[in-house]
This record gives C-alpha cells, structure tokens and sequence, in this order.
C-alpha cells in the first residue's frame, strides 16, 4: 500500500471512528435527553395529581362547609320566644306574601301585621302566647328571646276547637283572604307550620 492509500485508509478509519463516536455519543445524549424528559413527565405526572388530589379536597370541604352553613341557617328554632323562630316566622311569611300576589294576600297581611306589632303567636302544646318582633328592625337587633305569656297547655285539636269560629255546616269559617276567625277577638288566624313546629298565628281584622 502507498503512502497515498494508507493516508486515506487511515482518514477513512478516523472519519469512521469519528462518525460512530458521534453516532453513539448522540444516541446517549438521545437516551439521556429521554431519560430527563421521562423524568420531567414523572414528576409532571405527580405534581398534576397531587393538584388535582388538593383541588378536590378543597372542593369537598368547601362544599360541605356549605351545607353545614346552610343548615344552621335553614335551622328554625321550635321555641316561639327566640330569635330564631321569629327569623323563621317572617321568612315564611314572605314566601306566603311572594307566592300569592293577588288582592286579598294572607301573607302581605301578616307581613303588615308583624312590621305593626299587632302579630301573635301561640304554641298550645307548650302553652305561651307572644307579640311577634321583627329581627330586622334595629331596635331588637340584639334581642335574642322574650319570656311571652304562659296558659294551660292543651292538644291542637282542643286549642282549634275552641278558638275558631264554625259555620253553620260546623267547618271553620274563612275570611276573603283565607284566614280563619278568631272566637275571642273577632280578629284573624292562621294555623301552620314554621319550620317544624305548629304554630296558631293571631291579627286584627279591619273589622276588629
């Protein structure tokens, strides 16, 4: 072999080398660079779930400090005498007053009645009578419960029986608005629910 050729075989060789060297230096900067990407998927992976694990036990104790929240707040208390009843009475009414937007509106009526303090409300099973307030006013902002005035206690029927007024068919009369009359004043009654208690609901008529 001339020097010529081995010049070029050498050339050859070392180019070679070269190539290969350079081949199997890019697949390992190849399988490195995948090893890091692999690496940086993994902990993309992980940090997305523990994102989303965060997220929705965030979601889950917001919405259940919703639902306790809201429970307290739809809480009516069964005792006439609290705040928290007369919060319930005049929701009610209003729901009353919103629902039927005709003449002659019950709840508008005792809506009336309880901003002019003319509203009462008995509980014939624990035997108190009371003057319903409005929670709203800033006079009895701090109010929280009033002592009411105390009777014998008696069931709903005998408590019915003797304070509204029966027609001639024995049925209880009605006013044009729907409340029942009152025997001893002549005045209005409702009898209903607030919450979940029953509650004998009294005002004066515009005949009273």
């Amino acid at each position: 072999m001339n020097a010529i050729s081995t010049v070029q075989t050498t050339a050859s060789s070392v180019m070679l080398r070269n190539i290969r060297e350079t081949g199997d230096q890019q697949a390992g900067d190849a399988a490195a660079a995948a090893a890091y990407n692999g690496g940086l998927n993994d902990r993309a992976t992980y940090y997305s779930r523990s994102l989303i694990n965060s997220l929705s036990e965030a979601a889950t104790l917001y919405d259940t400090s919703l639902r306790e929240a809201a429970k307290k707040e739809e809480t009516v208390s069964s005792d006439i005498r609290t705040a928290s009843f007369m919060a319930g009475l005049k929701t009610k009414l209003q729901d009353m007053a919103e629902t039927d937007q005709g003449s002659g509106n019950l709840g508008a009526d005792m809506l009336e009645a309880l901003a002019d303090g003319s509203l009462t409300v008995t509980d014939a099973e624990i035997g108190v009578t009371i003057t319903a307030w409005d929670v709203s006013d800033p006079e009895e902002r701090l109010t929280r419960r009033k002592p009411g005035d105390t009777f014998a206690r008696e069931s709903w029927t005998s408590f019915l029986r003797t304070h509204l007024k029966r027609g001639s068919d024995a049925t209880f009369e009605q006013t044009e608005t729907g409340a029942y009359i009152d025997v001893a004043n002549g005045g209005n009654a409702y009898f209903g629910r607030v919450g979940d208690h029953n509650v004998y609901l009294n005002w004066p008529s515009a005949m009273t």
